[in-house]
């Protein structure tokens, strides 16, 4: 089975974030970052009674593919294949993966130094495709349900799973939710199937991370999704 890497997501949780001076805040991490992203950050005029999690600043590289953005009570770094072929990606996870967490690695320390704030929880989220030429609604009905009376007849499905485990010495959620994608302009070509796959740590259990842990947290999920990414997804 053929598995390629759409989006890669990474979150920060911070209890509090002073984004009071986001222009001197984006120099800082543009400059400690250098390589990742260009001089053009953007500042979005959010209202004061928002929800803390609403980026109020935004990062990018030249062509888009890396993105970091910052509210405050969470940060997000992102990752977007830009090297589509007929609407698919083309990269698998190990494609991407050393570049993903050195860039990582790189903005877990940066984010320690520059703004100072307790990282408290932590989460990595790959939304992956598949294509199944047998139809993506068929691949999920017989991989995860047993249909039996009705299973022709069922031509949208979705599933969402949860589960808490340990990552090491990380106590963790692992979720996993999948449905069949039809195209707009086709309603019977269902030939892909989305995943994502979330691993976080406990929302009750607030830690204060050290960037040694932070890149471990997130090198362990990475490298848990790669080795029972077929057990999950077949």
């Amino acid at each position: 089975m053929n598995i390629y890497v759409s989006d890669l997501q990474a979150a920060l949780f911070t209890t509090s974030l002073d984004l009071s001076n986001k222009i001197g805040l984006a120099s800082a991490i543009i400059e400690a970052t250098k390589g990742i992203f260009d001089g053009n950050p953007t500042m979005l005029n959010v209202p004061s009674d928002a929800p803390a999690e609403i980026p109020r600043l935004i990062l990018k590289n030249p062509d888009s593919s890396y993105m970091f953005q910052m509210g405050l009570n969470r940060m997000d770094f992102f990752y977007h294949d830009k090297s589509m072929t007929g609407g698919l990606p083309t990269k698998k996870m190990e494609d991407v993966k050393v570049d993903f967490l050195a860039k990582l690695a790189s903005i877990n320390a940066t984010v320690k130094k520059v703004t100072g704030s307790k990282i408290v929880r932590l989460g990595f989220v790959p939304t992956l495709i598949i294509k199944n030429d047998n139809g993506a609604c068929k691949f999920i009905r017989e991989t995860y349900f047993n249909v039996k009376k009705v299973e022709e007849e069922i031509n949208e499905v979705s599933f969402s799973t949860s589960r808490r485990s340990k990552l090491d010495n990380f106590n963790i959620n692992l979720g996993i939710r999948g449905t069949a994608f039809r195209k707009p302009n086709n309603g019977l070509d269902d030939k892909v199937s989305i995943f994502n796959v979330d691993i976080n740590t406990f929302p009750e259990e607030l830690l204060d991370l050290k960037v040694e842990e932070m890149n471990k947290f997130f090198t362990l999920a990475f490298e848990h999704i790669e080795k029972n990414l077929h057990n999950y997804i077949s």
